[in-house]
Formats: structure tokens, C-alpha cells, sequence
């Protein structure tokens, strides 16, 4: 391809250009910009699983202090996303209570049977585990559900409780001006658990989320004033207000939005 009208000769596969060419004046400021960018898998283990190996000390008396000197506040933990979230979300629960308290208050409401939530070392949740395990040096999260005695590890929890807990500790922790794209937001999610997570998305207004979905909670919350049709054919993008669509139904969100998914314009996808 072709840098300021200079064919450039073939590139390596294994990086991207923007990082090949970051010494550039004018690709320094992308560069910047995407290197401050945390991608996320599926929905990251919010902990260790116990067979995997891949263990977190369980934090003492000193590291406890030397974060709270690093982190003295709410506002300086967030700044520090690439801590591992299962110790960010323990020091939550330490130091931060009722912002813990408030992540609990929504995942219960989202999941009644739930009655607690807590973070710990291995040790403490022996009732579950066989004697190997019991050890006072390793991390790790636990619930516990209204009519069973014992404690629920991560690796016994549904796919929807692990994602829904990963977002709101995502979002909780997530530092100001933050730019949050999550793909397909309800995957996974029961149908009673999206309301409650776009009210917890919504109370961090000094950030900025990007969302694709096709769940109706969505659409229904969204008018159509600020719909647009984006299109694209090549590097030619079109936008267009969903005013200018004729024959749109205006009476039915959903419906409206069904007509749209069927347009001509996306029998080919992009052209």
C-alpha cells in the first residue's frame, strides 16, 4: 500500500503497520491512541480457575498497604486497568465498600437467589473443595445461593453469571473517559439481567459506550430520531437519517428495526 503517495514494499504479517511505522510524526498520535486500548476476551475469568494453575497470591497486610499507596482512591485504582481485575475487585471489596456493596446490590437483583458474594483466600471456602486445596495463599471469589449451605466457585458458575460479573466489575473499575465496545451485549445474559446492566452502563457518565445488540430492551429504549443507516461500499461510507427511508413503520420500534435488517442495501453486506 502506499504511505504520503510513496508505495510502501511488502509489510510483516506478524504487526500492524501503524506499529511498524510509530516513529512517524503524523502515525505517532494512532499509535498513541490504540496503545491504550484493553481487549477483553469472550468474558475473562474474573479469577484463577482452580484446575488451570494460574494462581493470585492472596494479598497480605503489605501489599494491601503498598496499593492503598499506589491507589489511595477510588479514582486512582481506576487508572491502573492492567492490574489483575480479581485483585482490583478484592481491594474494591476492602477498601471501596460501598462500591463492592453496590456491584452486589445489581447482581443480586439480577440473580434473587444469590445472597452473597465474597472474595478470599482458597482456604476459606473448604467446604467445597477436597483437602489439597485448602490453602490460606491463593485468591479467589465465591457466592453463595439462598438454600445451599456452601460456597459456588467460579468454575461451577453459569457462563451468565461470569459475564455479568465481569462487566460490573469492568465498568465499576473502568477509568474516567473511557471508551467501552462490547460486541453483542447480550450473549449469554438472561433475559431478566440486560436492564439492570444498562442502568449500571448509564451511571458512568464520564464514559462513553459502544454497543451492537439486536435485543429488543435495546431497540424499544433507543428512538427513532437517532437511528441512521450506515452503509458502505469500498472505503465510501454513507449515513443516512432514518427520515429519509420511505415506508418506514414509525409506530413500532421493533418493527421499524425488522425493516431495516430486511433493506436491499444489506442483501450484499458490504459491496
Amino acid at each position: 500500500f502506499k504511505f504520503k503517495g510513496e508505495e510502501l514494499p511488502r509489510l510483516t504479517k506478524a504487526s500492524s503497520a501503524i506499529s511498524l511505522l510509530e516513529a512517524e510524526d503524523s502515525i505517532q498520535p494512532i499509535y498513541k491512541v490504540l496503545k491504550g486500548f484493553y481487549f477483553r476476551e469472550r468474558w475473562e475469568k474474573i479469577y484463577f480457575s482452580i484446575d488451570s494453575g494460574a494462581e493470585l497470591p492472596m494479598p497480605d497486610e503489605e501489599f494491601k498497604n503498598r496499593w492503598l499507596g499506589n491507589c489511595p482512591t477510588l479514582g486512582s485504582m481506576r487508572e491502573n486497568p492492567d492490574d489483575p481485575k480479581l485483585y482490583r475487585a478484592y481491594m474494591l471489596q476492602e477498601c471501596y465498600r460501598t462500591e463492592f456493596d453496590r456491584v452486589k446490590a445489581l447482581f443480586q437483583e439480577m440473580f434473587p437467589q444469590v445472597i452473597d458474594i465474597r472474595l478470599g483466600a482458597l482456604g476459606d471456602f473448604s467446604d467445597v473443595l477436597p483437602p489439597q486445596y485448602s490453602r490460606q495463599d491463593v485468591l479467589v471469589l465465591g457466592i453463595r445461593e439462598e438454600g445451599i449451605e456452601k460456597w459456588i466457585l467460579e468454575r461451577r458458575l453459569s457462563e451468565g453469571m461470569l459475564r455479568v460479573l465481569n462487566y460490573l466489575f469492568e465498568i465499576t473499575l473502568a477509568p474516567s473517559d473511557s471508551v467501552i465496545v462490547i460486541d453483542e451485549i447480550e450473549n449469554s445474559l438472561g433475559i431478566n439481567c440486560l436492564p439492570q446492566l444498562i442502568e449500571h452502563l448509564l451511571s458512568r457518565g464520564d464514559m462513553q459506550f459502544i454497543l451492537t445488540s439486536h435485543h429488543p430492551y435495546i431497540i424499544n429504549n433507543i428512538p427513532m430520531k437517532y437511528w441512521k443507516l450506515v452503509t458502505r461500499k469500498g472505503s465510501e461510507v454513507t449515513v443516512k437519517d432514518t427520515s429519509s427511508i420511505k415506508g418506514l413503520d414509525t409506530n413500532s420500534l421493533l418493527s421499524g428495526f425488522v425493516q431495516l435488517t430486511n433493506l436491499e442495501e444489506y442483501e450484499e453486506a458490504i459491496q
